[in-house]
């Protein structure tokens, strides 16, 4: 095998993990609350309080009441008290609803820790998987440079010491490759 055609998968190896990189490291700015979803679920709170049935599910969040009591939850994830969703970094919007005119406030669960845990966990795999890949192709590789470079060298190391002890009758064995 040429050195060409080992150093080709190495390098093309590299230039995958450093793709795979930029791909995953590259997204993290698209990790921010999705406003128009905020508004959507803002909205359908507004517009059918009470029916809770018309509520949207494009986020998790809480509903409260004035009195700071539980209207409406969609998951149990969501923080249930205004001060809890404070110390989430949750989004707190509170509203006027139309038809009855009463104050509720909606908790929308941040969940930037769950984001980052999910795409911590994807590049860490990649990474792990794209390491093995690069173990397996350098091993091949030096494989390669024992059999064409460094066995013929000791083959030659062993003839010149038996010529240097005086055994001149052994012939030097050769292959095509060398």
């Amino acid at each position: 095998m040429s050195k060409t055609k080992m150093i080709i998968p190495i390098v093309l190896l590299f230039l995958a993990e450093i793709v795979i990189c930029l791909l995953l490291f590259g997204k993290m700015g698209d990790l921010r609350q999705d406003t128009v979803k905020i508004n959507e679920v803002v909205q359908s709170v507004e517009d059918n309080f009470g029916d809770t049935s018309k509520y949207s599910n494009a986020l998790e969040y809480t509903v409260i009441g004035e009195d700071g009591t539980v209207l409406f939850r969609t998951s149990q994830k969501t923080s249930d008290t205004l001060n809890e969703a404070i110390k989430n970094n949750d989004t707190v919007i509170g509203i006027k609803t139309e038809k009855s005119g009463e104050h509720v406030t909606v908790l929308i669960l941040n969940d930037l820790k769950d984001r980052l845990l999910k795409k911590r966990n994807t590049a860490m795999l990649t990474i792990a998987v794209v390491s093995v890949l690069q173990f397996a192709v350098l091993a091949v590789f030096f494989m390669a440079v024992r059999k064409k470079l460094i066995k013929p060298f000791e083959k030659m190391k062993a003839f010149a010491e038996r010529i240097a002890c005086g055994d001149l009758d052994i012939p030097l064995e050769r292959d095509r490759g060398h």
